[in-house]
């Protein structure tokens, strides 16, 4: 096009003015290419110049009736601004949207999928540390890393919010997300040849490798200060590129800047729906925030009846209507009143998680891995990662605790069939983490199920844990002189189902330890302190 050759043979004009050596690639972006200009919008072009004196500053020109706004910019910064962000993304950042390459086409495509696999691996270690318990699981949708990435620019840089509106929301909002997106593809590939991703029809699959690039320390001080590190090194290189415009051109684009921000301010890129996790009615989008009420609707509950399970902390529901029958659990704030105390009070002998979040993926993890393995569980039908709540499937049954206060017959064969449970758990390298009468289901298909595993783990460290306070709680169930025997009885039967359920005498050894002993000391009657010493001599048996 004409318009193209003219802006090109005034870039060059311009590289010979200011001494640089040559032009190395002349690309325009913004309203002109998006489909969004006015009739008095700018021409907006970046030029890439080897050996820039000023190394970058922005030039206004007369062109026509409007103006050609030129970016010029060294070519060494321009690529440590791709490859380390060394000027915040400022210029790189526009590499993200749509652009004509008027010049230098070969050089501008590579560092446009260089750029573009930077930016995807900074996004994609961010999912992975965030969900770093269910990595396995993870599915995320190439968009996300658009959408993500011109959110933060835009929460950094307000200014650019605005452009964004237009540009996806537009005429050719979804040709300009496909333009976007064909970089970003390569980019991928360049990630999977590497080993970090799996690409799938929809979804890119994350590996446990990706976690290398960067430990978690490292990781949480670079997502703490990196958007303001950038935003900041934003600001300053806009006000340092403008320094030799003419005042009156500076302050035109200041205020255009500035309306742009206020237009900008009710606009938000909705990021949500593009992470997913396999349940057990299939693949979810898990980061919707949908309200609970109308989950229930999408379920078919319209008029739910409302009722809490469990002890007076619990966040757990039992749903009902027209006998369909569903639990639901929520992860908030208010059961950390639950999860402090116990963290600080068994500190010094195992590791609780506190944060609402990380225990719903452990639980998601438990289940997901339970039902892999064969072992009893309840299915999934729904989780949300925003409002913080887990549905599953209702299982009837009779808890533990409720089966040991009415001194059951059968308990025996519970305990022996409940050790042979935590062997086969333990034999494949998971610690449930807490494991009381009342998280035990003996469901009316007469299987056990553990109800509770917001802190299961995939550990072979401290899984002594789980004998010793399911043993020490038993015998606080069944305190009173008269019970010790059917206490004695019932760690017996629990110790031989371990053995034969394929569980470790080490970790039988490991649940006699005084640690795990001064935990529960304070609770347990002094008649169940036996426990200990039965579990120490039949390790060594």
């Amino acid at each position: 096009m004409e318009v193209y050759s003219e802006i090109t043979k005034r870039v060059e004009e311009l590289a010979f003015e200011e001494g640089a050596e040559a032009v190395r690639a002349a690309i325009l972006y913004g309203s002109r290419v998006s489909g969004y200009a006015r009739e008095d919008s700018d021409y907006d072009v970046i030029a890439i110049m080897d050996r820039l004196p000023e190394r970058i500053q922005y030039h206004y020109k007369p062109f026509g009736d409007v103006k050609l706004a030129i970016l010029a910019v060294d070519r060494e910064i321009f690529e440590s601004d791709v490859k380390d962000s060394l000027l915040g993304d400022f210029v790189s950042g526009r590499l993200f949207t749509p652009f004509i390459p008027l010049s230098g086409s070969d050089y501008v495509k590579a560092w446009e999928v260089s750029m573009k696999r930077r930016v995807a691996l900074e996004e994609l270690i961010e999912l992975a540390y965030l969900y770093e318990p269910v990595l396995d699981y993870l599915l995320v949708e190439p968009t996300y890393i658009v959408v993500n990435y011109l959110k933060k620019r835009a929460r950094a840089y307000p200014p650019v919010g605005y452009s964004y509106r237009l540009m996806l929301s537009g005429v050719k909002g979804e040709d300009n997300l496909k333009i976007i997106m064909n970089g970003l593809y390569e980019a991928l590939k360049l990630l999977e040849s590497d080993g970090y991703v799996k690409l799938l029809d929809r979804f890119i699959r994350l590996d446990r490798s990706i976690l290398s690039r960067t430990d978690s320390r490292g990781y949480v001080f670079k997502k703490m200060g990196g958007s303001i590190v950038k935003a900041v090194k934003s600001y300053a290189v806009h006000t340092y590129a403008g320094r030799e415009v003419f005042l009156r051109v500076f302050l035109e684009e200041f205020a255009s800047k500035l309306l742009r921000s206020y237009r900008a301010s009710s606009f938000k890129l909705n990021t949500r729906g593009y992470i997913s996790l396999p349940t057990h009615t299939g693949i979810q989008a898990i980061d919707r925030g949908v309200a609970l009420t109308s989950i229930l609707k999408e379920l078919g509950f319209e008029k739910p009846r409302v009722k809490r399970i469990g002890h007076l902390l619990s966040l757990a529901y039992l749903i009902e209507d027209d006998g369909r029958k569903i639990t639901i659990k929520m992860y908030g704030k208010f059961d950390l009143a639950k999860w402090l105390p116990v963290s600080l009070w068994s500190q010094l002998a195992v590791d609780f998680e506190v944060k609402p979040r990380r225990r719903l993926l452990n639980e998601y993890l438990g289940f997901m891995r339970f039902s892999e393995r064969g072992l009893p569980y309840t299915p999934i039908i729904y989780l949300d990662l925003r409002r913080l709540y887990m549905v599953r499937e209702y299982v009837p049954g009779d808890t533990l605790t409720s089966i040991l206060r009415r001194r059951s017959g059968e308990v025996g064969g519970i305990y022996r069939l409940l050790g042979s449970l935590l062997g086969r758990v333990h034999s494949l390298g998971y610690r449930l983490g807490d494991v009381k009468p009342s998280n035990i289901l003996l469901g009316s298909d007469g299987r056990l199920y553990i109800l509770d595993l917001e802190q299961f783990k995939e550990s072979n460290q401290g899984l002594g844990w789980d004998i010793a306070e399911l043993l020490y709680l038993t015998g606080v169930e069944l305190s009173g002189g008269k019970s010790i025997k059917l206490l004695e009885e019932l760690v017996d039967c629990l110790i031989d189902g371990y053995i034969a359920g394929g569980g470790s005498i080490h970790i039988l050894e490991d649940a006699s330890s005084l640690k795990y002993y001064g935990v529960f000391a304070p609770l347990i009657p002094l008649e169940s302190s036996f426990i200990a010493k039965k579990l120490r001599d039949r390790s060594y048996s």
